[in-house]
C-alpha cells in the first residue's frame, strides 16, 4: 500500500490522473480542474503506521472545490475503502 501511494502523489504532483480515471472515469468532478492547476497543488506523501497518507493544499479557491468534488467522486465510488482518517 505504502509503495502504490507513494508512486500515486508523485503522479498527482505532476498533473497525472491517470490511475483514477482509468477507475472512475475521464469525467470524474473536480478532474479538469486538478489536471490544469498540478503546478499550483502541493501533494505531500507520508508513510504511517497503519498505511499511508497522500495530503493535499492548495491556495486557490476554484482548486481547492475541485479538490472536495474529486475526493467527494472517490468516497462515493469507495465507499468504506475510502477514509479520511
Amino acid at each position: 500500500m505504502q509503495e502504490h501511494l507513494r508512486e500515486e502523489a508523485a503522479r498527482f504532483a505532476r498533473g497525472d490522473f491517470a490511475d483514477p480515471m482509468a477507475l472512475h472515469g475521464h469525467a470524474m468532478p473536480g478532474l479538469a480542474e486538478l489536471k490544469a492547476g498540478a503546478a499550483r497543488i502541493d501533494v505531500a506523501y507520508s508513510g504511517r503506521r497503519d498505511g499511508a497518507a497522500i495530503r493535499y493544499r492548495a491556495a486557490e479557491p476554484a482548486l481547492v472545490a475541485g479538490l472536495h468534488r474529486w475526493f467527494e467522486a472517490q468516497v462515493l465510488d469507495h465507499g468504506q475503502d475510502a477514509s479520511g482518517r
